[in-house]
């Protein structure tokens, strides 16, 4: 499996979840008990994006999962935000 690539400057709540193919970019935020999981293909967390407490995102085989910078996510994210099917 893929490790996440965590930007030094961003935050990670203890209790967090990170697995896999997971990009978090500067000054990020993932809160308490939130889970970003991937095992194929990409999820990437934008500059400044807030991932808040108990929020999951995950991605299906075929699609990136992109939250664009600044963005404030507290919902279950599955083929969303800029999801999209990769061509093939």
């Amino acid at each position: 499996m893929i490790k996440p690539n965590i930007d030094s400057t961003s935050f990670i709540a203890k209790g967090a979840a990170v697995y896999g193919n997971v990009t978090i970019k500067k000054e990020a935020n993932v809160w308490y008990n939130a889970t970003i999981r991937s095992v194929d293909d990409p999820i990437i967390i934008g500059e400044g994006t807030n991932i808040q407490d108990n929020a999951v995102v995950h991605t299906d085989k075929g699609y990136v999962v992109e939250i664009d910078g600044k963005v404030v996510n507290a919902y279950v994210c599955t083929k969303c935000m800029k999801g999209s099917k990769k061509d093939k």
